[in-house]
């Protein structure tokens, strides 16, 4: 009679450590997230970009002139920027979550902002109270509104600027949770690898995914090998014994 290999039956046996273990991992995830992923947070990023006139040459009899200026001979541009605005934390962010005493909007450097626009919006609440007012050609103020969960909005910015000097655009205002009053807009890479999109979220939440991924993966292997290997100790059991015909009486 074969048996059932007994590295099968240990690595078997120790499948409800595993489990145990991932009961245990996943509970401090689920502890993690419970504690932090309330926290509040502010995403604020750079989807589009355009420049309103695209010459890469500057001609000798051609002059654009935008309020009064040749943009061409002072060697300026005019650029489109969309940017997307989110609430991508745990909580909403109420008026009293604001600083009161700091203005809440995008600030400009190494160039003019000459007109703004709300360009999209997730709520008619958004549309109806964020009310963008541009201050001195530098910042774009926007008003303290009930910022749910998961809502969102994008402005549209023409911001003039030298061509060899793009310009620098911040997300400014202290908000109750979020540590920096002052944060730069990122530019959204477009046709990101794989992994870019795979692996999203901290390095902390990552360590908890190949942890997670990893526990289980091994758990499915050895369910499998000790099938696999009971099916052929019964196979083997079969061909040692074969059934006897019956005599007939």
């Amino acid at each position: 009679m074969t048996k059932i290999p007994e590295k099968i039956k240990s690595l078997g046996k120790i499948i409800w450590w595993f489990i145990g273990a991932f009961l245990l991992i996943f509970g401090a995830f689920v502890g993690y997230q419970g504690y932090f992923g309330s926290r509040p947070n502010i995403s604020s990023q750079i989807i589009n970009e355009t420049n309103v006139l695209d010459i890469h040459k500057s001609l000798k009899d051609l002059q654009i002139i935008f309020q009064g200026d040749n943009i061409q001979e002072k060697n300026q541009n005019l650029r489109i920027y969309r940017i997307k605005i989110e609430n991508n934390g745990g909580t909403n962010i109420t008026q009293n979550d604001f600083d009161q005493n700091d203005n809440w909007g995008i600030m400009i450097e190494k160039g003019r902002i000459i007109e703004s626009r709300l360009a999209d919006f997730a709520s008619p609440y958004i549309n109806d109270n964020l009310s963008p007012q541009l201050q001195d050609g530098s910042v774009v103020k926007f008003n303290k509104i009930i910022f749910d969960k998961g809502n969102f909005f994008s402005i549209e910015l023409l911001v003039l600027h030298e061509k060899n000097t793009p310009p620098i655009l911040y997300r400014t205002g202290k908000i109750s949770g979020i540590q920096n009053n002052k944060s730069e807009i990122s530019t959204v890479i477009n046709g990101e690898p794989f992994g870019a999109t795979f692996f999203y979220g901290s390095w902390f939440i990552n360590i908890y995914r190949f942890i997670i991924f990893f526990i289980i993966s091994f758990i499915i292997i050895i369910i499998v090998l000790y099938f696999i290997a009971k099916w052929q100790d019964k196979k083997n059991k079969l061909i040692q014994n074969p059934q006897q015909p019956q005599q007939p009486v």
